[in-house]
């Protein structure tokens, strides 16, 4: 590449970079010198933050079921203090795509108990292995390798902006797609 198309590739990329910082910013005209860490407020709207604000639409999705319970607001599920403590690094131009984790004990803050969830999952049949065999997906064996991989971690199966096929996380373990104990590894 000579000089001339990488100083005109910089020229795009920078003219982008400021259409980022642009829109991330409010519309506000980009700083001259670099910039700092957005001040961000409770009160800012989220559009820094597309995809997941889109994923609220989709019928498809968890976050969807959510926002037809009313939790329609990202400060219904994300914490005012965790939300001040991730923006106070996040610098305007950077991209707001990576779906952190809620804990269980968020998700039990309505859901009660885990109890009462597999009381609620009793007839699911989302956990269907290749020999038919059924499971709980909230009723699983505490075997120790179940209590190792934390099975009763919401997140682990749960995914609220994306979708995700949760019997995959059992497949991890049990890759001959059984959910049958002690037929592989003693």
């Amino acid at each position: 590449m000579n000089r001339k198309s990488i100083l005109s590739l910089l020229a795009v990329v920078s003219v982008v970079s400021l259409m980022i910082l642009a829109a991330c910013s409010g519309g506000k005209t980009p700083p001259t010198e670099p910039p700092s860490p957005i001040t961000w407020t409770p009160d800012m709207a989220c559009y820094c933050h597309a995809k997941y604000e889109i994923s609220m639409t989709d019928s498809a999705l968890l976050v969807y079921m959510h926002v037809q319970e009313g939790e329609d607001e990202c400060t219904d599920c994300h914490e005012l203090t965790t939300l001040e403590i991730v923006h106070a690094t996040v610098l305007p131009a950077q991209t707001a795509d990576t779906e952190r984790p809620l804990p269980q004990a968020f998700c039990l803050n309505c859901h009660e108990t885990y109890a009462d969830i597999a009381k609620l999952t009793v007839n699911s049949t989302v956990l269907t292995d290749a020999n038919g065999t059924v499971v709980n997906p909230h009723d699983v064996p505490l075997t120790p390798g179940h209590v190792t991989a934390n099975v009763t971690e919401c997140s682990n199966c749960h995914k609220m902006h994306k979708t995700y096929d949760a019997i995959n996380y059992c497949y991890r373990c049990h890759h001959d797609f059984v959910f049958e104990c002690g037929t592989c590894h003693q």
